[in-house]
């Protein structure tokens, strides 16, 4: 995400769509992204930021897969990550 792009979103957009990612609500996330006015490249790229902030600290393996009802499985985030993009 370039510098333009990063100051699109508010800094509470971006909280609110790095707790909502944890909570893997993809639909929450689309809707967040759409009230601020995101593109669905923006949107991608800020979702893969925030991805590659959470591996260096380790957060994520403390959480692990959580369950994902569209797939009917277990998901690590980068797992769900790719099906929100692809959705």
């Amino acid at each position: 995400m370039t510098p333009g792009e990063t100051d699109k979103v508010s800094s509470a957009g971006e909280a609110r769509i790095r707790r909502l990612m944890l909570a893997r609500n993809a639909a929450a996330v689309r809707e967040v992204a759409r009230r601020e006015g995101l593109s669905r490249g923006q949107l991608a790229a800020l979702v893969r930021r925030l991805l590659e902030e959470q591996r260096p600290g380790g957060g994520e393996d403390r959480l692990g897969a959580r369950y994902d009802i569209h797939t009917a499985e277990h998901l690590t985030l980068e797992r769900w990550v790719e099906q929100l993009l692809k959705g």
